[in-house]
């Protein structure tokens, strides 16, 4: 079985306000209108966390307490590196803002780990929530964190494709 490792200097994110046409087919051309922040992206600095809900569904005369699938809420966070010279993934979030993220977890197949059409991603959109400086701390960079609202379902599985096709 092969399996791959996410923090191995692969990753991609790209981050703006797009638009994104369609999420599950974002265009090479569309990415170029984003944010490359992939030097700024801490290692662990990319949370997708789910969380299901579960509606009640069993009777009073039920032994068993039944529950059915409910809403799904999901949390996006990022955490980027800040920059004494060029604080460009600082500089691309406002509160307020939608954006979309879109997120090459396996990184991409082109020269230097650069994404290519028919490369796997992630597309999240969402509003920018906060962005939270990190607490200064001795022996360590600053960074900060952003949270966004999700404001369309995400797709875990799009493909990028070839804008010029």
């Amino acid at each position: 079985m092969s399996r791959f490792a996410s923090a191995d200097g692969k990753p991609r994110i790209f981050v703006g306000a797009g638009p994104i046409a369609d999420m599950a087919n974002p265009q090479v051309g569309e990415l170029a209108g984003l944010t490359d922040l992939s030097a700024f992206l801490t290692k662990d600095g990319f949370s997708t966390g789910e969380t299901g809900n579960r509606a009640p569904a069993s009777g009073a005369a039920e032994q068993y307490n039944l529950d059915v699938a409910g809403s799904v809420n999901l949390s996006v966070a990022m955490t980027f590196f800040r920059d004494d010279d060029t604080d460009t993934a600082w500089e691309t979030f406002e509160r307020g803002d939608f954006v979309y993220v879109v997120f090459f977890r396996k990184g991409g197949s082109g020269p230097d780990g650069d994404p290519v059409e028919g490369d796997d991603c992630e597309v999240y959109y969402g509003q920018v929530l906060d962005k939270s400086n990190a607490d200064i701390a001795e022996n360590t960079v600053s960074r900060f964190t952003t949270n966004i609202s999700t404001a369309a379902a995400p797709v875990m599985d799009a493909v990028l494709g070839d804008s010029s096709s």
